[in-house]
């Protein structure tokens, strides 16, 4: 196991800070791509992988790293879109979602340490196990539990989707986890050169199959999330044109009065009344219409009377001053509600107020008059009714010129105004069922004053959501924006489940890769260490076996003379003897049989030794050729005669097929010699009955111009097992019918080696009970290297 504790003990306490609350901070940004809604929790969170690798490498030192970054990271989260002067409220959300990754942090980092143990090269399938279950799942449930109750607790998030949000914050530290922090850790360590190709195996492989993974949710995620949004904007756009409609009603309702002015020669209370009531029934919206007289100064006494005849409680005209309601002063011309459709008739109290001394009606009055539209005013509250706040009140006004009652009038003189009144949140409602009401936050705000906008229906903290629909809208002059926003119910109810399962199933197959490469790799590390060790060893045995078999060789070279010299002795006595005895002419046959075993085994011996001590040569590389101009068919021609006795002991014919004209080759003659005559004597040794046949033909081979010899017998063959060792030193073939015949295994050896030091080859046909064929192929021109 490779230690990492004296780096992370070198490494100055600030650096680590910063650099762990950087990294925490930007893999969290990239992280936050990835968030699944209606949470706020993302699927993927690097960050938990980082901080628990971080714990793990420095320790307690680490920590206030992690939270710096968690802190920083969720403060500038969520003061998106807020003024700044609310970053009390974004600590309150922040801090304790830091303090929550810190102890995650250190929950899994005293597991780890616990039941795992630390440093670890994650090579053995319980460290892997067991790593994976108490640092990813059991540790994580600190964070998602203390994030997802502190987002509930300042309201982000509601009750509804309080568990969805636990389980994607806790989904996504595990994922964090399992992914990120063995990579680290293996990056992190130290290791041999020739084993350091381990971190590339594990990390390139891993980032490959992480970012597929990753692909493929946020695939699936957006394509779920714009079949939600396309489900979504569709009843937003139904609830937006159903407003609309409502709202055409009250200014169509506006100008269904004025058409009642300009078509009568006079209008009475309880015509105005039965009116309304007719028109309430097919212009639903509008709670109150009046008629608002123009008064000239010069007719106001007469309008007052009119009032007190009809039984008007207060039989003035009267307007507001500093909040109360007083008998209006001198002016010019006065507006004065003549009409109001609250079924009181003359004893309503509204009758004779002039509503153009309240400053916002009296702006939307002024605009309708010099526009000759209709006109609404700002929000109102009422005196009478303060617990519905921001009524409307729209203006249509009527000039003299359309009145049938009146001639001559100045085209721009104006008669009066037919004023409706109405709530915003009333015609809303009325066509809100119970299933819209549950599925959507609707928000309507008059932002006519940018500087200062009002709320005319809904709440202006609606919860974050990833689909709103928006759209400004123009009633009377005034400028709104309807926003509608779904509802946690709405997500919760329309929640993609499709998503989880790539989501899921993609990081299980993540995960499963990691392990599988930490498990492979880790296993490969450990063979290719003990490969390293067994080389080094088997390198020393080798020197020393190279070194005692130099020594070998040294000595059987040095002593090929001390060998041969009384062997030989020993052979050309007993030949000396065996001639005496053949010229006596009392020959003892019990002795020439003994004199005839002397002779043969010890010119077997000699033969054994002489193929030792050439071997002991050649692997000593002291062996060389003596190369000259040979005759291949005297060559031949010599060795025929040599083994032909040997051949007519065994009732053996020998064939000799010698190259017309005569061929000269450049060779060791001695040999060359010992080639041939070893692969004939084998042939002689392993044919019961047949022949033996000698050949020789030029042949080129590669371009190079060369002689081919061939021995070819007709006798037991040798079988394909034998024949891939044959050429091994002291290796015979395993037939049980030869095992008797006598030999070192070192003569084919010896062929092998003389052809190839020749720059020549060797090479065998043979099939069983059907003959054996060795052909022996040397440069015509060979030269000593």
């Amino acid at each position: 196991m490779i230690s990492t504790d004296i780096q992370a003990r070198q490494t100055p306490a600030l650096a680590i800070i910063l650099l762990v609350a950087l990294a925490y901070f930007l893999t969290g940004k990239l992280g936050l791509l990835l968030a699944i809604p209606p949470g706020f929790a993302s699927a993927v969170w690097p960050p938990s992988g980082i901080a628990l690798a971080a714990v793990l490498l420095w320790g307690y030192r680490a920590v206030p790293g992690v939270f710096l970054g968690s802190a920083l990271l969720n403060t500038m989260q969520s003061l998106s879109g807020i003024e700044m002067h609310q970053l009390l409220h974004s600590a309150r959300i922040a801090l304790p979602i830091g303090l929550g990754a810190s102890l995650q942090a250190l929950l899994g980092t005293w597991l780890v340490r616990r039941y795992v143990g630390f440093p670890t090269a994650f090579v053995e399938i319980r460290e892997i196990a067991v790593f994976s279950l108490l640092g990813g799942p059991v540790a994580c449930l600190v964070g998602a539990s203390g994030g997802s109750l502190n987002l509930y607790g300042v309201g982000l998030i509601s009750q509804e989707t309080l568990g969805l949000s636990w389980i994607t914050w806790w989904v996504g530290d595990v994922i964090g986890v399992l992914v990120f922090t063995p990579l680290l850790l293996i990056l992190s360590q130290k290791q041999p050169q020739e084993l350091s190709s381990r971190r590339i195996q594990i990390a390139l492989p891993l980032a490959f199959v992480f970012t597929i993974a990753v692909a493929l949710f946020a695939w699936t995620r957006d394509s779920a999330q714009e079949r939600i949004g396309d489900d979504f904007t569709r009843l937003a756009l139904i609830e937006t044109q159903i407003f609309e409609r409502q709202l055409g009603y009250v200014l169509s309702g506006l100008s269904a009065v004025k058409g009642l002015f300009i078509a009568s020669e006079e209008v009475t209370v309880d015509e105005f009344e039965r009116f309304y009531r007719q028109l309430n029934h097919n212009f639903p919206g509008l709670e109150i219409i009046s008629w608002i007289e123009r008064v000239p100064h010069d007719q106001r006494r007469a309008f007052e009377e009119e009032l007190r005849q009809n039984g008007a409680p207060l039989p003035y005209i009267r307007e507001l001053f500093h909040g109360e309601l007083v008998s209006a002063a001198p002016r010019d011309e006065y507006l004065a509600i003549r009409y109001n459709s609250t079924g009181a008739g003359y004893n309503n109290p509204i009758i004779g107020f002039n509503p153009g001394t309240e400053p916002r009606r009296a702006a939307a009055i002024e605009r309708s008059r010099r526009l000759g539209a209709i006109s609404a005013s700002a929000p109102l509250t009422l005196a009478r009714n303060r617990d519905r706040e921001n009524a409307i009140v729209v203006f249509q006004p009527v000039f003299s010129r359309d009145l049938p009652s009146v001639d001559n009038a100045e085209s721009n003189e104006l008669a009066g105004l037919v004023a409706g009144l109405f709530h915003v949140g009333t015609l809303l409602e009325e066509n809100l069922t119970e299933q819209i009401r549950s599925d959507l936050n609707i928000l309507v705000t008059d932002v006519t004053d940018k500087n200062h906008p009002v709320t005319l229906y809904g709440n202006h903290n609606q919860q974050r959501s990833a689909f709103t629909w928006q759209k400004p809208l123009d009633f009377a002059g005034r400028q709104w924006i309807i926003k509608i926003t779904p509802t946690a119910r709405y997500l919760k109810d329309h929640q993609d489940w499709s998503t989880w399962w790539t989501l899921i199933g993609a990081m299980l197959f993540v995960w499963v890769t990691g392990a599988l490469l930490l498990l492979i790799t880790g296993r490969e590390m450990q063979v290719r260490q003990q490969v390293i060790e067994k080389t080094s060893q088997l390198r020393k045995a080798l020197s020393q076996a190279e070194s005692a078999n130099h020594a070998k060789s040294q000595f059987l070279a040095s002593m090929s003379h001390e060998l041969r010299t009384p062997l030989n002795s020993i052979i050309g006595f007993t030949r000396r003897l065996i001639r005496t005895a053949n010229d006596e002419q009392r020959r003892d046959t019990k002795l020439m049989d003994s004199l005839d075993i002397i002779k043969r085994n010890g010119e077997q011996l000699l033969e054994l030794i002489n193929d030792v001590l050439d071997v002991a040569k050649i692997e000593a590389g002291e062996m060389t050729l003596n190369l000259e101009k040979v005759s291949v068919c005297h060559l031949m021609q010599e060795l025929s005669n040599k083994v032909r006795p040997l051949a007519l002991d065994k009732h053996l014919m020998i064939v000799t097929q010698t190259p017309q004209p005569d061929i000269l080759i450049q060779a060791d003659s001695r040999r060359l010699q010992q080639i041939l005559l070893n692969l004939l004597s084998n042939s002689i040794k392993f044919t019961p009955e047949g022949k033996i046949t000698l050949s020789a033909k030029g042949m080129d081979y590669k371009d190079r111009s060369g002689v081919l010899f061939s021995v070819k017998d007709t006798g037991i063959g040798i079988s394909t097992d034998d024949q891939k060792r044959l050429f091994q030193r002291f290796s015979q073939i395993s037939n049980t019918e030869v095992n008797t015949i006598e030999g070192t295994g070192l003569g084919l050896v010896l062929v092998k080696e003389f052809s190839e030091m020749h720059g020549g080859f060797v090479q065998l046909e043979s099939d069983m009970d059907q003959g054996s064929q060795f052909d022996v192929w040397l440069p015509q021109d060979a030269h000593l290297n």
